[in-house]
């Protein structure tokens, strides 16, 4: 599962997260609610809350999170979980995609989100599914990776007294239905 890019300002691994990484985890996520809050539904005070050990499935939830990192260091990260109802399993949702600003336009947002779908993928999982708030520009990645618009969500997110719609979009892994 781990994947190496060679991007314009060098090589990039992506790969799956893993408990060791909980304190960088939650640093990067935490930039990426306080730089962006329009983007994501939590914030950084949520972030603190967070069980980085089972979000990146070291624990009870079947889940994974996927870093990018350079040198050693963390330039992005997306999750992918999958619920553990009966009803809901034959689906997977992408979270958090972030990638910093000076490595974005290199393919590894788009790297991070085909991770999740492999990941989901080697589940089981019929169809991919998550939101985006169209101000963030990152309609187009997800485009790319293969989601297609569902719906919108009027008025997901609520960020200083303003709303924001959230589009909604998934991604059929197995055959679509007819």
């Amino acid at each position: 599962m781990t994947k190496t890019l060679d991007t314009p300002r060098g090589a990039v691994t992506v790969r799956p997260a893993s408990a060791e990484d909980a304190e960088r985890l939650a640093a990067i996520r935490t930039e990426a609610v306080t730089l962006h809050p329009t983007s994501f539904g939590s914030t950084p005070e949520e972030v603190t809350t967070y069980d980085w050990t089972d979000l990146t499935g070291g624990g009870t939830r079947e889940s994974a999170v996927f870093v990018a990192e350079h040198a050693g260091e963390l330039i992005g990260l997306t999750g992918v979980f999958r619920s553990a109802r009966v009803k809901d399993a034959h689906h997977a949702d992408v979270w958090g995609v972030y990638v910093r600003e000076p490595w974005r336009r290199s393919g590894i947002a788009q790297a991070l989100v085909n991770a999740a779908v492999d990941w989901a993928a080697a589940r089981g999982v019929a169809i991919v599914k998550l939101t985006v708030v169209p101000e963030s520009g990152a309609l187009g990645c997800y485009h790319r990776c293969g989601f297609r618009v569902t719906g919108v969500d009027p008025a997901a997110l609520k960020v200083d007294g303003k709303y924001y719609d959230e589009i909604l979009m998934s991604r059929w892994i197995a055959p679509a239905p007819r």
